[in-house]
């Protein structure tokens, strides 16, 4: 019996990554007397953060045998490698003049340097620069997001 095995990787997992996984055929023998055989598949773990995938398993037509139903299973494959989820925390009130603070957190703490898109925004009569700007988050896990803010001598009261 020969029973195919296949990995389909996740939306935007690059050709390299796909290479590195396999697409093969397995010949399994049910010995006499015997109603079932067993294969054992262990998948690697990396340090990549990819798109979970899938591992697909099906009985190939052949000789001496007729397909069940069902004859194929799909087993999820999920990435091992953990993304880190990137939060932020505001440090305590400012005032007109002072730097406001803000505590950006990656959990867990990335590899690598991680670079994080930040939106600055203000409301009321408050001089600030407002916009997108990045932050590198360290392998420490946190970076501090100073915001200079300007006094504009008017008591708004």
């Amino acid at each position: 019996m020969i029973v195919s095995v296949s990995e389909e990787m996740g939306e935007g997992t690059d050709r390299v990554a796909r290479e590195q996984f396999l697409t093969q055929f397995l010949t399994l023998v049910i010995q006499a007397g015997q109603t079932s055989a067993s294969q054992t598949l262990t998948a690697y773990s990396d340090d990549d953060a990819l798109s979970d995938g899938t591992l697909v398993a099906w009985i190939a037509a052949g000789e001496g045998y007729t397909l069940g139903d069902p004859s194929g299973v799909t087993l999820p494959l999920l990435d091992g490698a953990a993304v880190p989820e990137v939060s932020v925390t505001a440090g305590s009130g400012v005032t007109e003049g002072g730097d406001a603070m803000f505590t950006i957190t990656a959990s867990p703490a990335p590899a690598a340097d991680l670079a994080v898109s930040v939106t600055v925004s203000a409301s009321g009569d408050v001089g600030v620069a407002t916009g997108q700007q990045t932050v590198t988050v360290p392998t420490t896990g946190s970076v501090t997001l100073t915001v200079a803010t300007s006094d504009d001598n008017t008591d708004e009261s």
